[in-house]
């Protein structure tokens, strides 16, 4: 602690040895004093604190090399924040921060970062709301910038569950087709409510999926006949989600096509 005494004959300090603590503007602390009779008493004028503060101060403003909406704040020469251009119109190199402005820096770093993390989690593929929440928890931030985040994507169009359930059923449709119920079950892992699944899954024909299913995989049964090419169809479809009736009826209608077909194409 630096204090610095100053001479005053006739007081004293109340409190404690050194008086009772007052605050400062500029984050000193004042010693008050009374009148005593010790022409050896001291005046303590503490600015430890105030020290502390003044010593961060900014040392230069940088924009951001991939985002020229940002700006990167260094201070006592290391890269502390990065905040939104008009967060920083009235910083300047050279300015003291009060630990005030750091903590509402930091706020606005931390937003700011949770943001860009999200839109760099969301260039890989379509996201849920819930998808986009576990990654910025793993990431530890706060309930309240997950929450601010989350509500920022939505309102740049970002997330949307909606056209989420639409894409991952598209998606699951082309590349790997599967039951209404399997569909269901995976965009509920996903958190999406259930009235969006029953209107994204409107359209989903379970007969003419399990029939698409079985064309599309009809090399792994090829030089199969008989019982064993039917029980392994129904096991196949049967692990997609399919019921024993959806799958019983698109195992005998692709026998059919398959027996229609004048090179036997489909066996």
């Amino acid at each position: 602690m630096l204090s610095y005494p100053r001479r005053a004959p006739g007081f004293r300090a109340v409190g404690s040895s050194r008086g009772t603590q007052h605050s400062l503007p500029g984050g000193g602390r004042l010693v008050t004093l009374q009148a005593c009779h010790d022409p050896g008493a001291a005046v303590y004028l503490d600015f430890s604190h105030a020290a502390a503060t003044m010593s961060q101060r900014i040392t230069a403003l940088k924009p951001h090399i991939r985002n020229p909406g940002l700006v990167r704040i260094f201070v006592d020469k290391e890269h502390t924040f990065t905040v939104k251009l008009i967060d920083s119109a009235d910083l300047h190199t050279g300015m003291a921060l009060t630990d005030d402005r750091m903590a509402l820096l930091q706020r606005k770093h931390e937003l700011e970062e949770a943001y860009l993390r999200s839109v760099r989690y969301l260039a890989y593929r379509p996201r849920s709301r819930k998808e986009v929440e576990l990654h910025l928890n793993k990431k530890k931030y706060s309930p309240e910038t997950v929450a601010m985040t989350i509500r920022r994507l939505f309102e740049s169009q970002l997330i949307d569950d909606g056209s989420f359930a639409d894409w991952w059923i598209a998606h699951r449709c082309r590349l790997k087709p599967r039951s209404a119920y399997a569909l269901r079950f995976e965009l509920l892992q996903k958190g999406i409510d259930e009235d969006i699944i029953s209107t994204a899954l409107a359209t989903i024909d379970d007969g003419e999926m399990a029939i698409a299913l079985l064309q599309s995989n009809r090399k792994q049964w090829r030089r199969l006949d008989g019982h064993k090419k039917r029980q392994k169809i129904l096991s196949f479809l049967n692990r997609r989600g399919f019921g024993y009736d959806i799958a019983k009826s698109a195992y005998e209608e692709y026998i059919q096509k398959s027996e229609d077909q004048p090179d036997g194409g489909g066996v």
